[in-house]
């Protein structure tokens, strides 16, 4: 008698409603791809859960997923198959790992995970939202200072969640009242700009006020090379200091802790936001 193989389908077509559309799927694409369903419909089926998918008329109806994201993972477990060369969309790909971990597809996230993270262009909230609320570690500290640096819209808050939006809302005002303080501080001092024929020293303290006009109302978090381009553009525009004592300046701002201080916030928050979610990877070592 010849053995079976690996198509050898045994279960029937089951219907499942999403969002108002109908859906006829193999019930051993779902067992064979998805540890949720494979235990779904290992249950015993009595009462109206035994005639639950086997018609339309009384299809398995889905709560909580859109019919994108399910029409995606099923393209994903389907259409692999025949075309493995398919372009799936970042929306796409997003909604086949939102799927893939709540219905327990191991195969969708190593799938997803390595395209998103070749996408350069990925909203800096999408990006975030995926990386904390789908538990993906490597794209945490990356997508968190993106997302920092952006103002949020209604669609951004909505999508990252009341108590995230609390903690960026948080930070930007650290960063706020960090540059508030900065703008207060004196201009570091130089002999070179005492002894400077034009007259450097005269000019200086106007040019770091200037400077930290335009550091006050920038956008995002600064790290130290951006702020002292930021500084040499403003002395430049205002026809400044000459270039020598710029450079005696720039030589002692390197030791300047105010300059770093933003990004090492910025880093710091990340960090602590870090430790407040449980990544899979987290999951997979305490289960050893």
């Amino acid at each position: 008698m010849p053995s079976t193989s690996s198509y050898y389908f045994t279960g029937g077509m089951l219907y499942f409603e999403v969002q108002g559309k109908i859906f006829r799927i193999h019930e051993d694409i779902l067992v064979a791809r998805s540890t949720f369903f494979k235990q779904m419909f290992s249950l015993p089926r009595e009462g109206v859960r035994e005639v639950e998918g086997q018609t339309e008329e009384a299809p398995i109806v889905v709560p909580g997923v859109t019919s994108q994201d399910f029409t995606s993972v099923l393209l994903f477990l389907y259409g692999r198959e025949f075309d493995r060369c398919h372009k799936f969309s970042e929306d796409s790909l997003a909604g086949i790992l939102r799927l893939s971990n709540k219905w327990q597809i191991p195969g969708g996230r190593a799938f997803v995970i390595p395209q998103l993270t070749a996408q350069s262009d990925i909203d800096p909230v999408v990006w975030f939202s995926l990386a904390s609320h789908e538990r993906v570690r490597q794209w945490f500290m990356p997508s968190f200072v993106a997302a920092a640096a952006k103002s949020f819209t209604e669609d951004d808050i909505f999508l990252i969640g009341v108590t995230w939006t609390a903690y960026f809302t948080q930070l930007r005002e650290q960063q706020l009242n960090f540059r508030r303080l900065a703008y207060f501080t004196q201009p570091p001092t130089r002999a070179e700009l005492d002894e400077c024929p034009s007259e450097c020293h005269k000019k200086w303290p106007l040019i770091w006020r200037y400077f930290h006009v335009a550091w006050f109302y920038a956008d995002g978090f600064l790290g130290y090379k951006e702020l002292l381009d930021m500084l040499e553009e403003v002395n430049a525009v205002n026809h400044g200091i000459c270039e020598t004592c710029f450079e005696a300046v720039e030589e002692d701002l390197q030791n300047n802790s105010m300059l770093r201080m933003e990004s090492e916030l910025l880093l710091d928050s990340a960090r602590k936001a870090m430790a407040m979610v449980v990544f899979d990877d987290d999951i997979d070592d305490d289960d050893d």
